[in-house]
């Protein structure tokens, strides 16, 4: 210390001094020195102590930065793992609970605030410091007790990322967008951290000592990802026919069904569109094996159904007030747009009137120059879509349109989606919550004339009665009116398409139906009954089973007890004594108006003694469906019900088919072989137990039910089983029998889907370079594209949260 330029620079000025004073006499001295010595010590100890301080205050600030930004990329990754349960279908885009800030049991919870002006907002209000991995966040934290962190996120059709904070609000979608996952492309995740937030208690909040913002992008996906089925999912022809194909006694006057020579049919080379290949399509002249003839040939494992009794379904890639030429109409380049009208060509046309020679329609290629225009999803929400741009809905006639006759159904914007693939409890929920709000919304499908239920043919799903639009009940005295699509006769170049079409596309034979004339579809006016389409409805009637849906099902599925085939869209149906059972179209419900329960009704029948059901669902309990001849109610003979499996893995469950027969739990009845391998029901002590696989399972069991090694398959008319024809009916509805796992082919040698149950469907569309081409609901699945941590864009926002 004396060597210390302070002890130097006091013993210079002060210490010869003293000792000059003080010489001989060294009294006060000692002391003296000691309050100088304390002086220097808290000079010192001052000087450090400052140094240290401002030292210590910045790596604070920086320790709870750090924090604060570690808490919220918390934040960003629950919000990230909140969108993928709803991505992997474990969840809804919305939660089921109100937001309410001033509850703290809500803490650790996703809820919804549909009261802001600015679209709906996901909340999670007030979390702990922690990654959630699932839709409650945990109640761990991984610094301090006093971090928490919250979450809000809101959809957008565009990337949020381009809009001003204005736009923000302005831009962010409604909860009728978001339950339907219409135009849901980008979600906009914020998270804010918060230190000792609720200090003073829950009405008063601290600000957020950090604030980030950041955007996911979705892409959507329809169906599996790998298969050669056709691009619509089921099979080709699948849409109306000249003449009913299951009706035998037409069978004599309609060649309905015959024997083709495949081997030296002409095969359109298989295209492969960015790793999806897709089964090539028959073209120029179809080879008839037996001469051509006026009646069917016997069923056998190699008939097919005659193409020109089929029919393809196409959208103009244009607007039309009148009917043009084909090449006018119908542009290979193009696309559906709001507004096309729909036109439907035979499969094969006479090439001239005065031989029976047919060669196979280009226009109906599903995988040819046209398929734009011609691949349709009749999808789980109940509308009718093209695959091209799934943002588009077959649109029926408004009730307000009054004479002047049937107009033509058209593609306009779609609607809000409800319904059982939407809404898990929207038929189970007894206050029908789901299905009011479906009412209610002036967007829904149902109201917008978008929503279509099938039975033998599509029904529109709204009903109209004197009080309104679905407003009460259906009548049972036929004071209900109904709207349904039929296809038009055929109309010439020039017809005008305005109103007073003539519906009915039924021709006196199939050969004159076989034409390159055009047909439009109409949607009729609103009728106490379905009219001139009546025989199409009427089960006993010789055209029953005259349209099909497309091969796909609509809302059918394991939500509605059915269980749909994913090649033909046909559903496991029985006979109504139970020793026969098939595929077949699927009667689809379409919300409050089910109209197999409404069948005497519909075909202008009355109803006995105005007799309505009250026993299970399979029984219409909301409405008459009498049988006089059995003397009970008709049940849906294509209800059939078993254990889904839930594992995330795929791993299997064991389960049997079950259905009732009647209206009490006595009548349970099971479907399993017999001992000649017929495929009926049975009692359930007897019945076969299977394996289900769902969709997370290994590819080759995706969607099955399996039985001693083998796969639970469809076998259409055509199809072979390792390459050999095996169909065994005589009256053309598919049979279902057991086979090896991934032996299917149809008769084109395409490998096919027909061991896949209830399984999505494979539409390929463009969806992942334009999402505003896309649905996202029913079969549609959201898929969270890859990113930094999951995001595509990130930014830090103030610390209120603004751009």
């Amino acid at each position: 210390m004396k060597q210390s330029w302070l002890w130097k620079h006091v013993e210079s000025r002060v210490g010869d001094r003293v000792r000059r004073m003080m010489r001989g006499n060294e009294t006060g001295v000692a002391m003296l020195m000691a309050l100088i010595f304390v002086v220097i010590l808290i000079v010192t100890t001052t000087l450090v102590a400052s140094v240290l301080i401002a030292q210590f205050a910045p790596y604070r600030r920086n320790t709870q930065n750090a924090q604060a930004a570690v808490v919220a990329e918390n934040g960003l990754q629950s919000g990230l793992s909140y969108l993928r349960e709803a991505e992997a279908g474990a969840s809804s885009l919305l939660p089921s609970t109100t937001t309410d800030l001033s509850k703290a049991s809500q803490d650790d919870e996703y809820t919804v605030d549909t009261t802001s002006s600015s679209g709906v907002k996901v909340v999670l209000n007030n979390a702990s410091d922690t990654t959630s991995t699932t839709s409650t966040a945990s109640t761990a934290d991984h610094t301090t007790r006093n971090w928490t962190y919250s979450v809000t996120i809101q959809f957008y059709k565009d990337n949020p990322k381009d809009y001003t904070a204005s736009e923000l609000v302005s831009k962010a979608l409604t909860p009728g967008d978001v339950r339907a996952k219409t135009n849901v492309n980008y979600a906009a995740v914020t998270s804010s951290a918060y230190f000792a937030r609720y200090a003073n208690g829950r009405t008063s909040s601290t600000k957020p000592v950090r604030v980030v913002w950041a955007v996911c992008k979705f892409g959507t996906t329809i169906g599996g990802s790998s298969g050669n089925s056709d691009p619509n999912g089921g099979r080709i022809g699948m849409g109306f026919y000249a003449s009913a194909p299951y009706s035998q006694t037409r069978w004599g006057g309609q060649p309905t069904w015959r024997k083709l020579d495949i081997a030296a049919t002409q095969i359109r080379d298989v295209v492969d569109d960015g790793g999806v290949t897709k089964g090539g399509n028959e073209t120029g002249s179809v080879k008839y094996v037996n001469a051509i003839s006026n009646s069917s040939d016997p069923m056998s494992s190699t008939t097919m159904m005659n193409p020109a009794n089929q029919s393809c379904m196409l959208a103009t890639s244009k607007v039309i007030t009148k009917v043009e030429s084909l090449s006018d109409m119908l542009d290979p380049n193009g696309k559906p747009v709001e507004g096309s009208a729909l036109i439907v060509l035979p499969q094969a046309y006479k090439q001239d009137s005065g031989k029976e020679e047919y060669t196979y329609t280009p226009q109906c290629e599903s995988a040819g120059d046209y398929q734009n225009l011609n691949n349709w999803v009749y999808d789980s929400d109940d509308s009718i879509r093209p695959v091209a741009d799934q943002s588009l809905c077959v649109t029926g006639v408004p009730i307000s349109e009054t004479g002047g006759g049937n107009r033509i159904a058209t593609l306009q914007k779609c609607g809000n989606s409800y319904g059982p693939n939407n809404q898990s409890d929207y038929y189970t929920d007894s206050a029908k919550t789901a299905q009011n709000a479906e009412k209610n919304d002036p967007d829904s499908l149902l109201n917008r004339y978008q929503k279509w239920a099938f039975y033998n043919g599509f029904i529109n799903a709204g009903y109209l009665n004197d009080s309104g639009f679905m407003n009460g009940p259906i009548s049972a005295d036929r004071k209900t009116r109904f709207s349904h699509i039929e296809v038009s006769s055929k109309v010439g170049i020039g017809a005008d398409l305005s109103y007073g079409l003539s519906a009915g596309h039924m021709a006196s034979n199939i050969s004159d139906f076989a034409s390159l004339d055009a047909h439009v579809v109409v949607a009729t006016q609103w009728n106490y009954d379905l009219g001139s389409a009546q025989a199409w409805y009427d089960v006993d009637g010789d055209m029953s089973d005259a349209t099909a849906s497309f091969g796909q099902a609509g809302e059918a599925g394991h939500n509605t007890q059915q269980i749909v085939n994913q090649a033909s869209g046909f559903c496991i149906t029985s006979s109504d004594d139970g020793n026969d059972a098939y595929t077949d179209t699927c009667k689809v419900r379409g919300g409050a108006f089910d109209p197999f329960c409404y069948r005497n009704i519909i075909t202008g029948q009355s109803l006995k003694d105005n007799k309505f059901g009250t026993g299970v669902s399979y029984y219409c309990p909301v409405a008459g469906n009498w049988d006089d001849s059995a003397g009970k109610w008709r049940w849906k003979t294509d209800q059939v019900e078993y254990s889904e499996d839930e594992s995330t893995n795929g791993s299997g469950i064991q389960t049997q088919l079950w259905t009732y027969t009647g209206a009490d739990a006595s009548s349970k009845k099971c479907y399993g072989f017999d001992g000649s391998g017929n495929f009926k029901l049975m009692d359930c002590a007897v019945a076969p137990v299977f394996t289900r696989y769902n969709e997370n399972a290994e590819e080759s069991n995706q969607g099955t039910f399996q039985l001693g090694g083998q796969c639970l398959t469809e076998i259409y008319p055509g199809d072979k089983k390792n390459g050999t024809s095996v169909y065994n009916r005589s009256d053309g509805h598919p049979s279902i029998t057991l086979a090896p796992c991934g032996s299917m082919t149809d008769y084109l040698n395409r490998k096919i889907k027909s061991q896949r149950w209830n399984a999505r469907v494979n539409a390929t569309t463009s969806c992942s370079v334009d999402p505003s081409l896309c649905h996202g609901g029913g079969r549609g699945k959201l898929t969270v594209v890859a990113g930094s941590n999951g995001f595509v864009f990130t930014r830090e926002l103030t610390r209120d949260g603004s751009i």
